[in-house]
């Protein structure tokens, strides 16, 4: 009994929905939709660059990587504090105190040289060098 209550239930609106389909024309909207499609030319995407593991060039334009003054300034405060502390001896302190200063003369002779800043080859040295002395203040401080 109740299928047969839905069937009468749903028998109308399926009547309905063949009425329409059958005369689109008759239960058309009065308005008409207009549908647009844009294409839009997209520009080409410039080349990438592909890095690829090899050989690093330095170039020669000058440059201004680190403030290595500073850098040296530092190193010459933790020489003397290492000294008054008494974890460096006379000849140790001597030494680094030298080394500093030749480091401080070289960097002020290459940055004369070209011209106000350092380039590309003498910075890297530079960074080698004071980094050298780093190394060289801390092995003897933690000995």
């Amino acid at each position: 009994m109740a299928t047969t209550d839905k069937q009468q239930t749903l028998m109308p609106s399926l009547c309905l929905a063949l009425t329409m389909a059958a005369a689109p024309g008759a239960y058309a909207q009065a308005e008409s939709v207009v549908v647009e499609q844009r294409v839009e030319a997209v520009p080409a995407a410039p080349p990438q660059i592909v890095m690829q593991p090899g050989i690093a060039l330095t170039s020669p334009q000058a440059v201004m990587r680190s403030n290595f003054q500073a850098r040296l300034g530092h190193l010459l405060e933790q020489i003397n504090l290492a000294a008054e502390r008494g974890w460096l001896t006379p000849e140790q302190t001597a030494s680094l105190k030298q080394w500093q200063a030749n480091l401080v003369t070289s960097e002020a002779n290459l940055r004369t040289a070209d011209g106000g800043l350092l380039t590309g080859a003498n910075s890297d040295q530079m960074e080698r060098f004071v980094n050298s002395l780093a190394l060289a203040v801390n092995m003897a401080i933690n000995k």
